[in-house]
């Protein structure tokens, strides 16, 4: 049963994490009703790990004890009295709408991955696969269209390749190169050396992407290791993303010297250090370049889902719940689309609505009002004293606080993520990280009986 509880969590991780869109959407059916295997096999490695779990009742009780849990039965007890409304008016889009808080679940399967000695180191070993995996993967993205073609296709509400798709890639590139030098040199003997490359090399192949919310990760990253670790894990963060940047132009610059070909970036930008400069520029609403989509894009949608949740009394407290999108704006042409207002587009068009505001926060407070909103924020600030608390305790150089601190960095990434992009709403996203936010827990309550020793550290 562990080897079962063990392939089915990072078969699920990886499909997630690797695969992402493609893999969220692959279903099958089960007496005629569609099941997300994503969801299949999370759901299996959930109840794997419960029943081998030592001390299964202790392990929950342990679990159910911790303040930012009971305020999550809570979100999702407010979110259940919606669906038993928003259900038979909406459908399947109510459940869809609803997925990140219930997904909040698999809290529990990363808890119980951090209670023995084995499992947690374990877990990391799978974690470093997982990053590797993705790496590789990724690397496809410049000739994607034979992956596309040959892929089978799945979803439930559109029809999507299942291989092709690189969504959010960007955050397991950079939080994966993180994990190769601040966790992997303390649990393996791997040469330090060949860690740093492999971390170089995703996080140049992370800027490749050319997302703008990288930027920010990037120095969040960096601010937060000066604060907690100081000034030495900083620069390392620090030389680790320009080292990365600058082997990614190096790259750029051999293939138009040797092979005259130009290499072209995620955003269609040429990947030179002029486009990054006005990439960055990007961030101001005035400042636009062409196939980037402006700023000022996600102000107006965000406005639009503070219209939601303003339209009545009943929405300022409660939210609109679940089942109709938050934006007015759909993707013309399918899930690979330009986002336009829905009233541009003929009633003939092929469209797919843009449900949510690419912000989570947003999100909580239109679909579940102030209340929502309110309980959502005490789960956030909740894990992020946590965090704080446990690092300021912790020797600087041991294993536990570089372990709490990447931990940290990882959480953090995907909030600042799901702060400007629905990355939350999707499975993908939530899943993985509620799973390592688990993890977390069961460390930081000191509900984790032993940290993996070190051996060696850089």
């Amino acid at each position: 049963m562990k080897i079962l509880r063990l392939i089915l969590t990072f078969a699920a991780l990886a499909g997630f994490l690797v695969l992402n869109y493609g893999f969220a959407n692959w279903s099958i059916y089960i007496y005629k009703f569609p099941v997300p295997v994503g969801h299949l096999l999370s759901l299996a490695a959930l109840l794997a790990a419960f029943i081998v779990a030592k001390d299964r009742k202790k392990a929950l009780t342990e679990f159910l004890k911790e303040p930012f849990v009971i305020v999550w039965i809570g979100l999702a007890a407010l979110s259940l009295i919606h669906l038993l409304f928003d259900l038979p008016r909406y459908g399947g889009y109510a459940a869809r709408d609803a997925s990140f808080v219930a997904e909040g679940a698999f809290l529990f399967l990363g808890f119980l991955w951090a209670r023995d000695h084995d499992d947690k180191k374990t877990f990391l070993n799978g974690l470093g696969i997982v990053f590797l995996l993705t790496f590789f993967y990724s690397l496809t993205i410049v000739q994607s269209s034979p992956l596309t073609s040959m892929s089978p296709v799945s979803g439930i509400f559109q029809p999507v390749p299942i291989l092709g798709n690189y969504s959010f890639t960007y955050f397991s590139l950079q939080i994966g190169a993180l994990f190769f030098i601040m966790v992997v040199p303390r649990i393996t003997k791997y040469p330090i050396a060949l860690l740093w490359i492999l971390a170089i090399l995703q996080i140049g192949w992370m800027f490749y992407f050319q997302e703008r919310s990288t930027y920010v990760t990037s120095l969040a990253l960096i601010l937060l290791a000066l604060a907690l670790a100081g000034l030495r894990q900083a620069l390392r963060i620090s030389a680790l993303h320009v080292a990365g940047f600058i082997a990614l132009i190096a790259l750029s610059s051999l293939f138009s010297n040797i092979g005259n070909i130009n290499l072209i970036g995620g955003r269609s930008g040429n990947v030179s250090p002029t486009f990054y400069a006005q990439h960055l520029e990007t961030i101001n609403p005035d400042n636009n370049l062409p196939n980037v989509s402006p700023a000022n894009w996600r102000l107006e949608i965000w406005r639009e889902a503070i219209g939601h949740w303003l339209a009545t009394p009943v929405t300022i407290l409660v939210g609109e719940g679940f089942g109709q999108p938050l934006t007015d704006y759909v993707q013309v042409g399918g899930y690979t689309g330009n986002a336009v207002l829905a009233n541009t587009v003929s009633p003939r068009q092929f469209r797919v609505a843009i449900r949510q505001p690419h912000d989570i926060h947003l999100t909580v407070l239109a679909r579940l009002g102030i209340i929502g909103f309110l309980l959502w924020a005490f789960i956030n600030v909740r894990i992020i004293y946590l965090f704080i608390r446990s690092l300021w305790k912790d020797p600087k150089e041991s294993f536990e606080h570089a372990l709490k601190l990447w931990l940290f960095l990882f959480y953090i990434t995907g909030i600042i993520l799901a702060s400007l992009q629905p990355w939350l709403e999707f499975s993908y996203g939530a899943i993985p990280f509620y799973i390592v936010l688990g993890f977390s827990l069961a460390i930081l309550s000191n509900r984790s009986k032993d940290l993996i020793e070190e051996s060696h550290v850089s």
